[in-house]
């Protein structure tokens, strides 16, 4: 997505979460954050939501489908116990919310 300062970005986003979904991730949020960013984008790609040079593709972003398409793909490289996916889905429920409002303040949405 071509102005999307992934930086600026995890820090808006983490600065905003609830801290309660945050905190199982003290030390590793930014990591987790940016693997959801990376996965979020791949989702955008694949799903016609972004074109190949970035710009707005032709179909809509559905926020069910990327929210399943970015868990899945997060433990895929990051098995982990069903309590830790359980908080993984909290914390991606708080990164959607808050990524979307990043994206809106920043003129890349709607």
């Amino acid at each position: 997505m071509n102005g999307y300062d992934r930086d600026r970005a995890i820090q808006y986003i983490s600065s905003h979460m609830d801290r309660a979904w945050a905190k199982p991730f003290a030390g590793q949020l930014t990591a987790v954050l940016d693997a959801f960013i990376t996965l979020d984008f791949q989702y955008m790609h694949l799903a016609g939501v972004l074109d190949e040079e970035g710009n707005r593709g032709e179909n809509e972003y559905d926020e069910d489908e990327a929210f399943e398409e970015i868990l899945d793909g997060y433990l895929m490289n990051h098995p982990c116990s069903e309590e830790r996916v359980m908080e993984l889905a909290g914390l991606l429920d708080q990164y959607m919310e808050w990524q979307r409002a990043f994206l809106e303040l920043t003129g890349l949405a709607e």
